[in-house]
């Protein structure tokens, strides 16, 4: 809110006409297959309907976004979010009234990503399907969809941010990360997006935390600290807690991970040895980060993309192929439609390879003012093709 708030309410002093409870379904196309409109559906403003879907809406949003659906007893919290909106849906489907709005200078799509849309998630990149979705109810991947049905392109549909943070606790970070095979993969310091990626890209994404009992009595200390805010502070200690697998020597360990033997214990040498400065990480980890891996006992934290207890955060980064001057949608030609625009998740932007916290900001101002700078000077001259309509 201390962004959107600011810029609703400019936008609402220099005149944008703002319709609540309101959800574009259809676009509007001439002869030509350029965009001229859109087909609203809409619950009337200050009608008693209208209140109730909002406090259905947003009662179904608060459960649905409490607890990650891997957690124990997810499954009621979503239940009870999927009941209100259930209500919801069903207030929307006997109240809203269909509307047609005339664009008279063009549509500028801008809702969001479709991390919140499972089946598209499935579709375009299983191998993310098991993270935790990292949005609201409104990522839904209907923007993109609206775009595609007017013969927008899309691309880097695939491109689904993860996020695996291990530090805090940072104790977590000084121990390895390793795959199914037993072999690390990544440097543990990296920022949590990189890890991601680098976990999703292992075979069946799964990954493992490997501490000995030194570091993980660290973590636990760690993980106390007061100055963490609480969904770091909660996570580590669960995780510590619950999600911990316990062996006396790294073989055993290794049986109990289900990973191969020889290659834990090649990994836990190699580690080791870089850790005292007898050779280089060749994960480029530097010795001050590391500490060596002591006899045992030893302990993994399941780090897996399906880990139960500790989710990996996914965003969709691709959607609408766009004209990096002017942010007009490309179509399949890659010519651009006339009247269409896509600014934010709706369009490829500035993150759609790799993110970085805050790009989401960035990108989304970034690509509405490129829009509106494009039609501004089409205002100026009277013609009707391009320009801006109530949406």
């Amino acid at each position: 809110m201390g962004v959107y708030a600011p810029l609703r309410d400019a936008a609402l002093r220099l005149g944008l006409r703002y319709r609540r409870y309101a959800e574009a379904r259809q676009m509007v196309l001439d002869r030509q297959g350029a965009v001229v409109g859109v087909r609203i559906l809409q619950i009337p403003e200050g009608s008693a309907s209208a209140g109730r879907f909002a406090r259905h809406f947003a009662a179904a949003a608060k459960w649905i976004s409490a607890l990650p659906p891997s957690f124990p007893l997810a499954g009621i919290v979503y239940g009870v979010g999927r009941w209100y909106l259930k209500r919801a849906q069903a207030i929307e489907a006997r109240h809203r009234v269909s509307h047609v709005i005339r664009a008279r200078r063009g549509v500028v799509l801008s809702a969001g990503g479709f991390i919140m849309n499972q089946p598209m998630i499935e579709h375009y990149s299983p191998r993310h399907a098991p993270g935790l979705p990292n949005g609201t109810l409104g990522d839904d991947g209907s923007g993109i969809l609206l775009g595609a049905s007017a013969g927008g392109a899309l691309g880097r549909m695939d491109r689904i941010s993860s996020w695996r943070f291990i530090n805090p606790p940072a104790a977590w970070a000084q121990g390895m990360l390793v795959n199914r095979e037993g072999r690390r993969f990544v440097n543990e310091i990296l920022y949590g997006a990189s890890i991601g990626d680098a976990i999703v890209d292992q075979t069946g994404g799964k990954a493992w935390v490997i501490l000995d009992a030194g570091l993980r009595r660290l973590a636990g200390r760690q993980a106390g600290d007061v100055h963490l805010v609480p969904f770091q502070r909660d996570v580590a200690r669960l995780n510590h807690l619950f999600n911990c697998v316990k062996a006396p020597t790294i073989a055993a360990l290794a049986d109990r991970i289900g990973v191969d033997r020889d290659n834990l214990q090649r990994a836990l040498d190699d580690y080791n040895a870089a850790a005292r400065g007898e050779r280089s990480d060749p994960f480029g980890k530097a010795r001050d980060e590391m500490t060596v891996l002591g006899g045992g006992p030893y302990y993994a934290i399941d780090a897996s993309v399906d880990s139960r207890l500790l989710p990996l955060s996914t965003m969709s980064l691709g959607g609408l192929r766009i004209d990096e001057e002017s942010g007009q949608v490309l179509g399949e030609s890659g010519a651009p439609i006339a009247g269409l625009y896509a600014a934010g998740r709706n369009a490829i932007g500035v993150c759609s390879n790799v993110y970085v916290s805050g790009l989401s900001y960035a990108d989304c101002i970034f690509s509405g003012r490129r829009v509106a700078r494009h039609l501004a000077p089409v205002s100026s001259t009277g013609s009707n093709a391009g320009g801006s309509g109530e949406g």
